[in-house]
């Protein structure tokens, strides 16, 4: 199970998706969250977390998360 989160950095962050794209603080991004035994494998024993820029969002077909609905206003 993959649980996706629309979130606005306050720091520096990598993007995981590209390897080198830098989320600045304010710039909006997809923070996810892969836990144990998930069909993806990259988490063994323990949840692992992945950051995601909006440019590799929206090329991976995610950009429509970023579209601010109730929930996400907050962030």
């Amino acid at each position: 199970m993959v649980r996706t989160i629309l979130r606005r950095a306050r720091k520096s962050h990598w993007c995981e998706s590209c390897d080198h794209r830098t989320i600045k603080p304010g710039d909006q991004y997809l923070s996810g969250t892969v836990f144990p035994g998930d069909d993806m494998g990259t988490a063994d024993k323990h949840p692992v977390q992945l950051r995601e820029c909006r440019t590799c969002a929206e090329r991976y077909g995610r950009g429509d998360r970023f579209t601010p609905t109730e929930e996400t206003n907050h962030v």
